[in-house]
């Protein structure tokens, strides 16, 4: 497997651009995309060697400025600067994954049955604010990953034709 290439790219400001370019060479880093106009002087080096180049911006007291990081590091000081991001989204994947195995409303649309409907589902153990009964819940044939809990429609006896109950299969 290949290595992932980082690179670092920096803006500097100053006069004497090959003075800089001659210190970096003698300490082995490779520049990319140089450019020199007027007092500025842009390039790339490779992530691993950004700490060389600071430092001699430091000796040399030039201003300098990262401009942009690619590779591995783009994404490294993406997650510096975005943890809260990662830890949120992290945090909602979790909620749902938690909640999604509790029952929050049960609707009944038989009003005058309504108060049967319900005692039927409790004696199944589904009630508002439980979790769902895992006798319940099945693997959905559509979506690979997803559970859906669904009543199985059977007559029960003394039970009104209409009304659908949760039996065991």
């Amino acid at each position: 497997m290949s290595e992932v290439k980082s690179f670092c790219y920096f803006e500097a400001e100053g006069l004497n651009h090959g003075k800089i370019i001659k210190k970096l060479h003698l300490q082995k880093v490779v520049l990319r995309g140089v450019i020199s106009k007027g007092v500025r002087l842009k390039f790339g080096v490779n992530a691993s060697d950004k700490q060389k180049v600071v430092d001699l911006f430091t000796a040399l007291n030039y201003n300098y400025k990262i401009i942009k990081y690619t590779g591995a590091a783009a994404f490294k000081d993406f997650l510096r600067y975005r943890f809260g991001l990662l830890i949120g989204a992290a945090a909602v994947i979790v909620f749902i994954a938690v909640m999604s195995g509790f029952v929050l409303d049960v609707k009944v649309n038989l009003p005058f049955r309504a108060r049967e409907a319900a005692d039927v589902l409790a004696e199944f153990g589904v009630r508002e604010g439980g979790s769902i009964p895992r006798w319940i819940v099945k693997p959905s044939r559509n979506r690979s990953s997803s559970s859906t809990a669904y009543p199985t429609p059977r007559s029960r006896e003394g039970a009104p034709p209409y009304l659908l109950t949760l039996w065991k299969n």
